[in-house]
């Protein structure tokens, strides 16, 4: 990996610290902490502006992990987005892809899993979509499709085909 590969591989890792796990959060907070990505592996293709991770995907951002079979960063360059400091145009993630087994969990106990997650920065809406569960605690939700309209703090879930969205809610202090 020559050292233009490894400046952009480097900024889209700190990047997606600052842009995936808010996104799964759903909200905006300033957060330095690092992300350890572990998978089988790792592709980063300038041409198509994709970084891929491949095989048993696990990755950790202290307040987040994040588990699937393929997750794909799709970034572009923003010469706008720059600030001054040098002539490289500043890299900015467009969207995350994961696909395979994919499974959220947060520390505060919010927990989703699917077939596919794509998160979308620019519009802050991430969308699960096939088998797609959320839960915490007891209460949990279920659809074909959950899509998360973060700006607007909005939930949407669907369903398709002969198959019913279900919700199963708790009021607080009720028992099974």
């Amino acid at each position: 990996m020559g050292k233009r590969n490894l400046f952009i591989y480097l900024a889209i890792i700190s990047l997606i610290s600052a842009v995936f796990f808010q996104a799964v959060a759903a909200e905006k907070k300033d957060n330095d902490s690092p992300i350890s990505i572990l998978s089988d592996r790792l592709d980063l293709n300038e041409a198509k502006n994709i970084i891929t991770f491949e095989g048993s995907v696990h990755a950790d951002s202290g307040d987040s992990i994040i588990k699937c079979d393929r997750m794909e960063v799709f970034y572009i360059k923003d010469s706008s987005a720059s600030t001054g400091n040098s002539k490289e145009d500043e890299v900015v993630v467009d969207r995350i892809l994961c696909i395979g087994n994919v499974h959220i969990t947060r520390t505060d106990g919010t927990n989703a899993r699917a077939d596919k997650a794509e998160m979308f920065q620019i519009k802050e809406i991430l969308v699960l979509s096939g088998n797609a569960t959320a839960w915490q605690d007891k209460n949990s939700v279920e659809g074909d499709v959950i899509t998360l309209f973060l700006k607007e703090k909005r939930t949407v879930v669907e369903s398709s085909g002969s198959s019913r969205v279900k919700a199963v809610i708790f009021r607080n202090g009720e028992k099974e």
